[in-house]
């Protein structure tokens, strides 16, 4: 497989963008998908507002420019 395309679907991290403690929304269930699988990196959290999503401490984005 080339290597550009073995980035894309095999990651050493993911960034949920979106991730929500709500289980009614999709961030929430991707974050949950991401649990369920053990993906063996690390997966980050990113909401402006949310402090932690199943048990995970989020990433914020600076939008400050």
């Amino acid at each position: 497989m080339e290597e550009s395309f073995r980035r894309l679907f095999y990651p050493r991290s993911v960034a949920v963008v979106g991730a929500s403690g709500n289980p009614l929304k999709m961030g929430h269930q991707c974050m949950l998908s991401l649990q369920e699988i053990s993906f063996p990196g690390p997966v980050y959290p990113v909401h402006p507002e949310e402090r932690e999503v199943l048990n995970t401490d989020h990433c914020s984005l600076n939008t400050d420019h």
